[in-house]
């Protein structure tokens, strides 16, 4: 064999292998340029995979399309690093959703599950759950029952386990036979503390002319920023409603 044949071959299996282990790399990190985004099941799933995020043995992540938008991501101002939220199809077939936090490189560094009951059902879409307000970032979960649904709100600097935060009552719908409750709110923020506005309708559900208010009732909750949680002393507010005490200190 010639020696310009042995440079040949010797040309082709470096540049091969420099092609497989591009792709390695390519697989072992998530490219993320925007302040904002998204990204499809084809984009991130590999990289979930590589790093060991998600375990897709008996789940139903192949109900889920390639082109399938499944993650939402915002660019952290102070730290230029990435906080991203993603739907995980596991294989108990509860969906639950995963928060990231990746650097301007493309590498994971923190990484933690919120649970819904059951499922989310409180999110109109896999990523419509996880939301910038401000300086805080948010993601809320759902719970359900019999006649029941709600979403809690749980907003955050820097992501943290799930029951090391407290969840903030959003909205809840509850309806038995003689009467219907449907609470919802809206936030404000002033500098560090959060004023949550609530509205109570109660009423009756009928078949025909739908939901019919008898009573309303507002009221206002206070709350302020402390070692990562929001905290209350208006816990009094929420006596008698179908919600959790998710914001004890």
């Amino acid at each position: 064999m010639s020696n310009h044949i042995k440079l040949f071959l010797l040309i082709l299996f470096c540049a091969c292998n420099g092609k497989k282990e591009n792709a390695v790399d390519q697989k072992d990190k998530l490219s993320l340029s925007l302040d904002s985004g998204f990204i499809t099941k084809r984009d991130a799933l590999p990289f979930f995979i590589a790093k060991k995020i998600i375990d897709t043995s008996g789940a139903k992540w192949s109900y889920v399309e390639d082109k399938d938008t499944i993650c939402k991501y915002y660019k952290v101002k102070e730290t230029g690093n990435y906080f991203l939220c993603s739907i995980d199809e596991d294989k108990y077939h509860f969906r639950t959703h995963l928060l990231l936090e990746i650097t301007p490189k493309g590498d994971l560094i923190k990484k933690e599950r919120f649970k819904h009951g059951f499922f989310p059902s409180c999110w109109q879409n896999n990523y419509e759950g996880f939301r910038k307000y401000g300086e805080y970032f948010s993601i809320k979960t759902c719970n359900r029952g019999s006649g029941y649904g709600a979403s809690y709100l749980y907003l955050f600097k820097e992501i943290l386990p799930q029951d090391k935060q407290n969840g903030i009552p959003q909205a809840y719908f509850y309806s038995f036979p003689n009467s219907t409750q449907v609470f919802t709110s809206k936030l404000e923020f002033k500098q560090e503390k959060l004023i949550v506005h609530h509205k109570l309708e109660i009423g009756k559900n009928d078949t025909l002319k739908g939901f019919k208010i008898h009573k309303t009732k507002t009221f206002d909750v206070s709350y302020s920023f402390e070692n990562q949680k929001w905290i209350t002393n208006d816990t009094a507010k929420f006596e008698g409603l179908a919600i959790f005490p998710l914001f004890i200190k």
